[in-house]
């Protein structure tokens, strides 16, 4: 177990925040595709291929000590579209939660979704997620 490793939490559900492809590397997919196996990169391929930008996808967990993984996709941060990016990230979570509502989610490991990759400011995306 490594502290803040959302792979190793004992929820019914984690999140992971990718790219619209499915493929971000980043430290938090890499270690949830690392510990979930190759089924899960095998679903994604086969049943899933995309995810839009503020929707969610779900797997299933695989090897990992959560039931379920719902994937969703960050906005790309421009000044110039603060508004919508804002709003987008906000969909983000309230999907996240919807979804999770859906399965009948008790617990959820939730990880930051805005991304500095995405010129997302750290400060603004805490926010919107707070809120």
């Amino acid at each position: 177990y490594r502290s803040g490793d959302i792979s190793s939490l004992q929820v019914d559900a984690i999140v992971n925040s990718t790219n619209e492809s499915m493929t971000d590397s980043n430290p938090i997919s890499d270690r949830i595709y690392e510990r979930a196996g190759s089924e899960l990169k095998e679903e994604i391929n086969l049943d899933i291929r995309e995810c839009g930008t503020g929707d969610v996808r779900v797997t299933q967990g695989y090897a990992l000590p959560a039931r379920y993984i719902i994937h969703t996709v960050g906005p790309k941060y421009n000044i110039k579209c603060q508004s919508a990016a804002e709003n987008t990230l906000h969909s983000c979570y309230r999907n996240v939660l919807q979804k999770a509502r859906e399965l009948g989610v008790h617990s959820i490991g939730l990880c930051c979704i805005n991304s500095v990759k995405r010129n997302y400011p750290p400060d603004e995306g805490a926010h919107i997620a707070l809120r």
